[in-house]
């Protein structure tokens, strides 16, 4: 799953993922976010991930919900991050929330500073026996167990204020210190006059918890071919853990660690592993839909 910021990342199959910019140097632009989210259906996509956000409020206003609909009417899985204007009240306005994992992650320094390359330099050149090792692919926990996942605070919350009659956010994925794709063009770091990009950096904020989301829908299109974009939202969701790894609720940080509600967390926690034998999913048509925008009482114009 190829994650990058200002991009709609549309995964379509396990080895390939189209990328559409719709952000700019001059800013965002309501039509630019519309004309991407056409031309990945007009490419026949299976998955849109789309970690953008817009104020507006009313569904016929909100470019995000009119193309993801037209979106999800062709049988695409819509993935939409909730943004990060929480904790306070109605700052949602559709899609997931974000959580954080309790793990701190080792990276291998590759590059090093002139002070300690003189030390590395001090220690080979006056010892017999020098040694040196470098540990890949491990995952330091904290020193005590932590309960995790953690609601992270900026995570914005409930109610969707377009319906609030309808729970959102619908679920919440991993947000903090993902380590994601990145633009390699961009400057990271420098050394003197040495200035250094990467194809990875560390990001957070709920545009990470996005991606996860994407990913393992795209995992279960494969495993289940029939599954309408609903029937995965409702995998997901009922497959969803409201426990944190002490078998506890999941807490929320803005209100120091309290118990969080469906309001902030919606079914709970992702959990790919059980959302491959959900036992039972449901499912939703377009004029499901429909008929709930008509009972909003919207005009013709509007919709």
């Amino acid at each position: 799953m190829l994650m990058v910021y200002h991009y709609l990342v549309i995964p379509l199959g396990p080895q390939e993922g189209w990328l559409y910019k719709v952000l700019w140097n001059e800013g965002s632009l309501v039509s630019d976010a519309l004309a991407g989210i056409d031309r990945a259906v007009a490419d026949g996509v299976d998955i849109l991930s789309i970690s953008l956000s817009y104020r507006r409020t009313d569904l016929y206003e909100n470019p995000i919900v009119i193309a993801g609909f037209g979106a999800r009417e062709k049988g695409i899985f819509v993935s939409v991050s909730v943004g990060n204007r929480g904790p306070n009240f109605a700052t949602l306005l559709m899609g997931l929330c974000s959580s954080i994992k309790d793990c701190r992650l080792v990276v291998c320094r590759v590059v090093i500073t002139l002070s300690e390359a003189r030390d590395v330099i001090n220690y080979a050149s006056n010892s017999d026996n020098t040694r040196a090792s470098i540990d890949f692919q491990q995952t330091v926990v904290g020193i005590e167990p932590r309960a995790a996942p953690t609601l992270f605070g900026s995570s914005s919350t409930r109610p969707g204020r377009s319906y609030p009659r309808i729970l959102k956010p619908d679920i919440t994925a991993p947000k903090l210190l993902i380590l994601a794709a990145y633009n390699p063009y961009s400057i990271e770091a420098s050394i003197g006059n040495v200035l250094l990009a990467r194809d990875y950096t560390l990001l957070s904020n709920t545009s990470m918890a996005c991606p996860h989301i994407s990913g393992i829908a795209a995992l279960l299109k494969v495993a289940h071919l029939q599954w309408t974009p609903a029937a995965i939202q409702s995998d997901l969701k009922t497959t969803a853990n409201p426990l944190h790894s002490t078998k506890k609720p999941i807490k929320d940080m803005a209100f120091d660690y309290r118990v969080a509600t469906p309001l902030s967390i919606g079914a709970g926690h992702v959990d790919p592993n059980r959302s491959l034998d959900p036992g039972l999913v449901y499912d939703a048509t377009v004029q499901d839909y429909v008929n709930l925008v008509c009972a909003m009482g919207y005009t013709l114009e509007q919709t």
